[in-house]
């Protein structure tokens, strides 16, 4: 996966990419690329150190201290005042231990505006007696921190009614996302940014203009050129049933929607992506590692990475395994609460895989051991140690010292650069919005 997303032309209906077209109508007008704004910058927040904690998941409850079940968000687009007025609505549940609720959420870093109530009584964000904003070192999120105890073990729900201006000069509303820096659509609306919580999110745009407005995902539009559906369905069928055959039934119970690009790499949503024909088969495999069976933490999901390469690269019977002297810091050297990952994970992360798959006996083995992994671990997120300890459970083979040379390498030794990769290409999106009026 990888991001800088702008906008393209839809090949089916999707309900969770946040990068919209102009108005127009039709397949939209040929005209030139449109720069992206600047991404919004993150509001100010103290800064604190990580609570105290015994074990990495103990970490984990102390700084995202609540469970999402369900986020709902309801987007009212005003192109031609250039506006969004949203309202939203996240069902949470306290995490063991925990009493005071934390969210994301950028629109509050400026409240002028925004209107909160958690369990029907109402907050005022900008009094300290009931919210206050702050970062985690080494989170890279602004956390809103609500001054209410709540208890364990029930249902809660946290609603917000708030405005966002529209930077665009066409009334363009889209997300500037880039999951390797951990910056993504999650800013829009109250959620946590953590990797197994999309699943979790239901958007309804409600567009109020004269003029017809394209939405990427409104249905099948006309490509003005370029690749067609035809050859997206050319590559896509047979690759869909190579993977229900080797990994199980296709996880996503909505099916599959694809917005195609003509040029760059792509990136996976739950049950969608958008991608270029290139990247297509790399994107849907993420259907299986990375949409439903999900890493639990931002550092951990170098896995999904690796095993979407591996699987592609390793039916080259040739395809060399990680050196045994190799050493990184690709999970190590990123903080368990942090947002983002390491892009080594695409070249040395599946060669990591390569080297399990050769100890465990081949390739059809390690197969067999994904689609096992993915039929009882979907939507359970595990950690890189889990993964080692699901190895051995399956195998046998005790990948831990190796996982700890490869992946943790040992503090004040030096951390390997990351040198550019055949595969950065994977990282960017290459879309174009046409122009506004």
């Amino acid at each position: 996966m990888g991001r800088s997303e702008r906008t393209a032309w839809a090949l089916a209906l999707t309900a969770l990419t946040l990068a919209y077209v102009g108005c127009g109508s039709g397949g939209g007008p040929s005209a030139p690329t449109a720069a992206l704004p600047a991404p919004t910058a993150a509001p100010t927040a103290a800064s604190e150190p990580l609570p105290a904690a015994p074990t990495e998941a103990a970490l984990l409850d102390a700084v995202f201290r609540i469970d999402v079940e369900r986020v709902e968000a309801v987007f009212d687009v005003f192109p031609a005042e250039r506006r969004v007025q949203a309202q939203a609505a996240v069902t949470f549940r306290m995490r063991a231990g925990q009493t005071r609720p934390i969210v994301h959420f950028e629109p509050a870093g400026t409240p002028s505006g925004v209107a909160l109530r958690l369990d029907g009584q109402d907050l005022d964000p900008a009094r300290a007696s009931d919210a206050r904003l702050f970062s985690y070192q080494g989170s890279g999120q602004v956390s809103l921190e609500l001054q209410r105890d709540l208890a364990s073990g029930v249902p809660h729900r946290l609603e917000a009614s708030y405005p966002i201006a529209l930077a665009d000069a066409g009334g363009r509303f889209f997300a500037n996302v880039n999951d390797i820096d951990g910056r993504g659509n999650e800013t829009l609306f109250p959620t946590l940014n953590t990797p197994h919580e999309l699943a979790h999110h239901v958007l309804v745009f409600r567009v109020h203009a004269a003029e017809p407005y394209l939405a990427v995902g409104s249905g099948l539009l006309a490509p003005t050129g370029g690749v067609t559906a035809e050859e997206a369905f050319a590559t896509l069928d047979p690759w869909l049933a190579e993977l229900q055959s080797s990994l199980g039934p296709f996880p996503m119970p909505r099916g599959l929607s694809v917005v195609l690009t003509q040029t760059g790499g792509g990136m996976e949503y739950y049950g969608a992506t958008t991608t270029s024909l290139r990247a297509l088969r790399h994107e849907v495999f993420h259907m299986y590692f990375a949409c439903s069976t999900v890493a639990r933490t931002y550092r951990d999901s170098w896995w999904d990475e690796a095993i979407d390469m591996w699987y592609e690269l390793s039916a080259d019977p040739a395809y060399a395994p990680i050196a045994e002297s190799f050493r990184s810091d690709i999970v190590s050297g990123r903080s368990a609460v942090a947002v983002g990952f390491d892009r080594r994970a695409y070249d040395d992360g599946a060669r990591i895989m390569q080297a399990v798959a050769t100890d465990m006996g081949g390739r059809d083995r390690m197969v067999r051991f994904l689609r096992d992994l993915h039929g009882r671990r979907s939507f359970d997120p595990f950690t890189t140690w889990e993964l080692a300890d699901e190895i051995q459970a399956s195998s046998g083979l005790d990948v831990r010292e190796r996982f700890r040379l490869w992946l943790y390498q040992s503090p004040g030794a030096q951390a390997a650069a990351q040198p550019p990769s055949a595969w950065d290409w994977l990282h960017q999106v290459d879309v174009a919005l046409p122009a506004g009026p």
